[in-house]
């Protein structure tokens, strides 16, 4: 198996843990295990890791080009807004995010439920190109 596929192997049993763990998790609801929580994030931790490497190598070896750059940008926006959306449902859920409305709740708990979709499809995108 070339690097090429492995990249997309490993990136793709990642996220695939990350789906598992959190449909997990979505429905056992709070309070959240730790070992199933913490697993969660390090996975997902993991993930956004390889794939960061997998592009700085890409860049060292031959730069990318501006949709390329423009590509990786967009994916890194989306994963900092789902590690955001997840850090603030994991404080609600803890307790240490009081006085936010249930408006405020859903809409963060939708955009947690929708952007590890765009994840997958922005990793996916970068790791072709």
């Amino acid at each position: 198996m070339s690097i090429a596929s492995n990249k997309f192997v490993y990136t793709g049993l990642f996220f695939l843990v990350i789906f598992i763990t959190g449909f997990w998790l979505s429905r056992r609801g709070a309070p959240y295990g730790a070992l199933l929580f913490n697993l969660h994030k390090l996975i997902a931790l993991a993930a956004g890791v390889i794939l960061a490497m997998s592009v700085y190598r890409s860049h060292q070896a031959a730069p990318l080009t501006p949709l390329q750059l423009a590509l990786v940008a967009a994916t890194t926006l989306v994963f900092v807004a789902l590690i955001v959306a997840g850090g603030l449902l994991s404080a609600h859920a803890g307790g240490s995010l009081r006085g936010i409305s249930p408006a405020m709740l859903a809409a963060i708990t939708q955009a947690h439920h929708l952007l590890p979709y765009l994840a997958a499809l922005g990793a996916a995108t970068t790791l072709t190109l």
